[in-house]
């Protein structure tokens, strides 16, 4: 017994051995097909990046784990399909947030998707694009996924290359996005184009202050110049922006020059601007209802959240600076349906919106 246990031992040793190798071997052949197989779908990932949908291509930017070419081949990508939802500014945006992708094609970039910096025309030279301001709520549900866990700021983020703004409804938020504004192309004075914004793009009082409020000394131009401007025109190019002289005001109810004149780089419409067919709200060659009509303005999705007042159909009622009293408490609005209020609404009344115009040097 002793000597059969004595030549057993060795041999079952050699078996453990050689089991030990061999299985050693084989799972070192299957953690080579593994890496192999990995390698595959990683070159096919490379391969059909122009196939992933934009919530995976969302997906993928959100994880990070993505480096040089597989990294440039996804973000540009994903620019390629803002461009064809016309959205050339997001392409911009997106990738200029990435250090590395900005630093290597930065003038490629700016050439391609930043169009949107300076003044762009429509083809037909009535519209014209310039500036940005948060308009259109966001309902994509994948997008929304992302912008809830983002860090804002001011409540403004950038997701996805794309600019949100936020608002509070108790516990409750609402995003919209960045867009460019729209403006319709007028005559402005001494030869300038004047460009007025197409919507009423927020809710602004007029002033806290109800007497002897002038434009020139209202909340709503300090506004205007300040917070507006600054959010507007951000990274874009404001050399074309002429000074505005926003001339005294004349009430016709009165017969007099109400106000202070000022200087401005963006202004809103006195009530006989609106009624000037240079600025595209009036003609009178044709029938006054449709004239009339010309004045309306639907508002943003952004401006109605904000407050302003609107018919069923969106169109919104706006400021101008034309009292429609001598101790400048009340000024002239442009209703819902285009007519223009002569009696006009307190400095501090809630629910009007603010259509803006600028002139071009």
């Amino acid at each position: 017994m002793k000597r059969y246990v004595y030549y057993c031992v060795p041999v079952l040793i050699v078996i453990l051995f050689v089991g030990l190798f061999v299985g050693f071997r084989v799972v070192n052949r299957k953690m080579r097909d593994v890496e192999k197989q990995a390698e595959k779908q990683e070159e096919n990932q490379k391969i059909n990046v122009g196939d992933l949908s934009k919530n995976q291509l969302y997906d993928i930017i959100s994880r990070g784990n993505i480096n040089g070419e597989d990294r440039e081949a996804v973000y540009f990508r994903l620019a390629d399909m803002y461009v064809e939802e016309k959205k050339d500014y997001a392409a911009y945006n997106l990738l200029m947030s990435d250090s590395d992708i900005s630093s290597k094609y930065a003038n490629e970039i700016s050439q391609k998707y930043g169009k949107y910096n300076s003044v762009v025309y429509a083809d037909d030279g009535k519209k014209a694009f310039y500036g940005f301001y948060p308009q259109n709520l966001i309902e994509d549900d994948a997008l929304l996924g992302f912008i809830e866990n983002a860090e804002f700021e001011d409540d403004t983020a950038m997701v996805m290359g794309i600019k949100v703004a936020r608002i509070s409804d108790g516990n409750i938020y609402s995003y919209y996005e960045y867009a460019p504004i729209s403006y319709n192309v007028a005559a402005g004075i001494e030869g300038r184009t004047a460009l007025v914004s197409e919507k009423i793009l927020d809710e602004k009082i007029f002033s806290e202050s109800v007497t002897g409020v002038s434009f020139e000394v209202s909340d709503l131009r300090k506004w205007l110049n300040g917070d507006l401007f600054e959010i507007a025109f951000k990274g874009c190019d404001t050399t074309p922006i002429a000074s505005i002289r926003s001339k005294i005001t004349w009430n016709h109810l009165y017969g007099a020059n109400i106000g202070s004149e000022s200087v401005d780089r963006i202004s809103i419409l006195e009530a006989a601007d609106v009624k000037n067919g240079n600025y595209g709200m009036y003609d009178e060659t044709v029938d006054v209802t449709e004239s009339i009509a010309r004045r309306r303005c639907r508002a943003t999705d952004y401006a109605k959240a904000k407050g302003v007042y609107c018919d069923e159909d969106g169109f919104g009622r706006y400021w101008t600076r034309t009292p429609s009293s001598p101790s400048l408490t009340m000024y002239m609005i442009v209703m819902p349906n285009g007519e223009i209020v002569d009696y006009g609404y307190c400095t501090n009344v809630t629910g009007i919106g603010v259509r803006f115009f600028l002139e071009l040097s």
